[in-house]
């Protein structure tokens, strides 16, 4: 009995801590988009769809502060493209 009022809390601790996850990666890849947006208004629609797509904390990190950091919406393209790539489920 005790066992199983365990594995409920654990499931509830675990399925509150994902959601707090999930939220934190949507509100980071909105901040994400909109220095994307304010940083090169010109650029291809297509990059804002591929910033969606990355789910891992540190490379929607990385890519923030590149995007501050530089004028080069190539190398902004770049490291988008390798932000998608191989990323961990």
């Amino acid at each position: 009995m005790s066992s199983d009022l365990f594995q409920l809390v654990y499931q509830d601790q675990l399925a509150e801590l994902e959601q707090r996850e999930q939220a934190w990666r949507e509100a980071m890849q909105k901040s994400v988009e909109h220095v994307f947006i304010s940083r090169f208004p010109l650029a291809p629609v297509k990059l804002i769809h591929s910033i969606r797509q990355i789910r891992e904390a540190m490379r929607l990190q990385a890519l923030h502060d590149l995007i501050l950091t530089t004028d080069d919406v190539a190398r902004v393209e770049q490291a988008i493209g390798a932000a998608t790539e191989n990323q961990q489920p």
